[in-house]
């Protein structure tokens, strides 16, 4: 009798030191499997992102903020992610500044959304005013795709 209580102790002992490696590889597996959903999560969030330039029109450009500035005059330069504006007809300041004029109805809105589009990456539209002259006075902004 002890000999065959010694046998199923020793396969108990066999079938736990088993059960412990499988529990062991299927951690091992998962930490691994989460490894490669992460990186692929982070693969597609980069993919949908595009690395748009501006773009521009005759009097309108799309891209990213890529500067915002106050003069001591209250007048707000912003500028794009491509400082290059080939199609447009207005002349940017310092060849890539649109001006936003704090004379302007909704001054204070368009400056916000300005500052928000820089600070989370959001892409805009930048509109010039054809009626104001020299310079790329912005008319209006547009937030998102």
């Amino acid at each position: 009798m002890k000999t065959q209580i010694n046998k199923q102790h020793t396969n108990v002992d066999a079938v736990q030191s088993l059960t412990k490696s499988h529990k062991e590889d299927r951690l091992t597996k998962r930490s691994f499997t989460i490894t490669r959903l992460a990186v692929f999560a982070l693969l597609a969030v980069l993919a949908a992102m595009p690395a748009m330039a501006a773009t521009c029109d005759s009097n309108s450009c799309t891209g990213y903020v890529s500067r915002v500035y106050v003069t001591d005059n209250s007048v707000i330069y912003v500028s794009l992610d491509n400082h290059t504006y080939p199609h447009l007809t207005c002349n940017p300041v310092s060849g890539w500044y649109f001006t936003l004029d704090p004379g302007i109805p909704n001054f204070d809105r368009m400056y916000n959304l300005l500052l928000q589009a820089e600070v989370t990456g959001t892409p805009v539209i930048l509109r010039a005013n054809p009626s104001q002259g020299s310079g790329c006075h912005l008319w209006y902004v547009v937030a998102g795709d």
